[in-house]
C-alpha cells in the first residue's frame, strides 16, 4: 500500500499491483495504482504486456519474498527494467534462462533495511500530506495477544494490514 502511494510520488505510471487478496486490490486502487491485478485470475506478464502496450515495467518491486511473485516481477521488465527484491524468504532465486536478463539488460536488486535519512524523508513526505500510513495499523494488541495475533495475520482474519504490539499495558 506505501509502495504504491511511493511510486505515485516519484511520477510512476502505469501503476500495476498485483495482490490475491480482493481487499488488498482495492486498497491498490484506491492509494494510486492505475490497476490491480489478481494472479490467481490472470496471467500477469500477459496482462502487463496488454496494460503497457508491449513495453513491460521499467521497475517492479517484489514485497513478498515468495520465488514466483519474483519470478512473475522479473518476467514483467521491459528492455533495461529493474526488479527490486523487498521481501526476503530462504528460497533460492530462480528466475529462468540468465539469456533473458542479460539480453534485455536488465537488473536484479535485493534491498534489506535503511539508513536514518531514508526514515527522515519519510517521516517529511508524512508531513507534507504526500504519503498516507493512516491506513497503515489495522489493531494495537497488548503483548499476551502476539499469538492471537500471529493466527489473525496467518488466517487474514478481519483483513488485517498491519497489527501493533503494545509491550505494556
Amino acid at each position: 500500500m506505501h509502495a504504491v502511494q511511493v511510486a505515485r510520488i516519484v511520477g510512476a505510471g502505469p501503476i500495476v499491483a498485483v495482490d490475491p487478496l480482493p481487499s488488498a486490490r482495492e486498497r491498490a486502487l484506491r492509494l494510486g495504482a492505475d490497476h490491480a491485478l489478481d494472479p490467481t485470475a490472470v496471467d500477469v506478464v500477459e496482462e502487463v504486456r496488454r496494460i503497457t502496450s508491449g513495453r513491460m515495467l521499467d521497475v517492479a518491486v517484489d514485497l513478498v519474498g515468495a520465488n514466483v511473485v519474483l519470478a512473475q516481477a522479473a518476467a514483467s521488465l521491459g528492455r533495461f527494467g529493474r526488479c527490486v527484491m523487498v521481501g526476503l524468504s530462504l528460497d533460492d532465486v530462480a528466475l529462468g534462462p540468465g539469456v533473458f536478463f542479460g539480453v534485455q539488460s536488465q537488473s536484479l536488486l535485493g534491498h534489506l533495511g535503511y539508513k536514518k535519512r531514508h526514515l527522515d524523508e519519510l517521516v517529511t513526505l508524512v508531513e507534507l500530506g504526500r504519503l498516507d500510513v493512516s491506513g497503515s495499523v489495522s489493531d494495537v494488541l497488548p503483548l499476551e495477544q502476539v499469538g492471537r495475533g500471529v493466527e489473525r495475520l496467518r488466517s487474514k482474519e478481519g483483513d488485517p494490514v498491519r497489527l501493533v504490539v503494545q509491550p505494556w499495558t
